[in-house]
């Protein structure tokens, strides 16, 4: 693979990861931009003891536009996009109307291809491993900036969640703060605390062997239905070794199976639920801000917001509220689906 960085008209900086064989030639950002500027503010909520982001200047960003408008694909006479090159194999710059900037963090978009109709499922082995390299790049590179305490890679795919462009993509927050998802506990009857989140510690492994809550085989991982899934078609999956200080995906020169890289969770979800807008994969690497040994290491989510086929989930009272989720379907349920696919 080949990094190549270079700048935008506004000064964003946009970075492209080519296979082997490709060639990369410097084209400059024609479009008269001007400088970017960021109205993000970080506020506490005591309440909730949690950041919340407050991010206004991003009404303005690009809502839907119509494919021959697309900003992220690859620029063309007559339409100069993010992308200023002519064709890419994956691309990531930084957001023109990011959620945290400066010394408050930094957002990127990951352009999985520059094909407009295709998807994270539908990416042959090759362009997985150069995408799963960039993933593994940037939150290495991403996490060595003294602002940033955990970095968070993601994919949200679906109008109904909020997309506002379909080109294939992701999206990737360094967070100057720790995310409450994995760190958060909750109280079990009798009042003793116990992690709310799956993780990879040795002592939460999904089996080894096959079991009811068993997905599919990977190499790397080991993806399941968690136990106490809060949405019907949720997977998780853990390393098959621990990985306090890994990036989301080890960085390797062989391509990988689809069953082993997050192409296969999407596949199946997308197959099994037609309308399926989900966020596939969400990773979270180890915070920067603590010692290592104290965190239960990386684990990745894929979770569709589809209940029966055509059917969304949506959020009850209790669910938006109080955060006490209730799941219609059981998660052995799903896995065997899943397996079925």
């Amino acid at each position: 693979m080949r990094k190549t960085a270079a700048r935008l008209a506004d000064g964003r900086e946009i970075i492209y990861y080519d296979e082997e064989g490709s060639v990369r030639e410097e084209v400059p950002d024609r479009r008269d931009l001007p400088p970017t500027v960021s109205g993000s503010e970080l506020r506490w909520d005591p309440l909730r003891r949690e950041w919340v982001i407050i991010a206004a200047h991003r009404q303005d960003r690009v809502h839907l536009p119509p494919s021959d408008e697309c900003p992220l694909c690859p620029s063309r006479d007559g339409h100069h996009s993010e992308v200023p090159s002519s064709s890419y194999d994956v691309a990531v710059f930084e957001n023109r109307f990011p959620a945290l900037s400066g010394p408050e963090g930094r957002c990127e978009v990951v352009c999985f291809s520059s094909d407009h109709d295709t998807s994270l499922a539908a990416l042959g082995p090759r362009r997985v491993r150069t995408l799963v390299d960039a993933w593994a790049d940037r939150t290495e590179e991403l996490s060595a900036r003294p602002e940033v305490a955990q970095v968070y890679v993601f994919e949200n795919r679906g109008r109904e969640i909020g997309v506002t462009l379909h080109h294939p993509h992701g999206q990737i927050y360094a967070l100057p703060f720790v995310t409450p998802g994995p760190n958060a506990t909750s109280t079990r009857p009798g009042g003793t605390a116990r992690p709310r989140a799956a993780t990879c510690s040795p002592t939460s492994w999904p089996p080894r062997a096959p079991g009811p809550a068993w997905c599919c085989a990977t190499n790397t991982g080991r993806p399941s239905s968690p136990r106490r899934p809060v949405g019907p078609w949720r997977s998780t999956s853990t390393p098959t070794g621990p990985c306090p200080t890994c990036p989301p995906w080890t960085t390797s020169s062989a391509p990988p199976s689809r069953s082993s890289t997050p192409t296969s969770w999407a596949a199946r979800t997308g197959c099994t639920t037609p309308r399926s807008p989900t966020s596939p994969p969400g990773t979270r690497r180890p915070p920067t801000t603590r010692r290592r040994a104290d965190w239960p290491g990386c684990a990745s989510n894929c979770s569709p917001y589809a209940a029966p086929p055509a059917e969304l989930k949506y959020l009850a009272g209790t669910e938006s509220g109080a955060g006490v989720f209730s799941n219609d379907v059981a998660p052995e349920a799903t896995a065997r689906r899943l397996r079925e696919v």
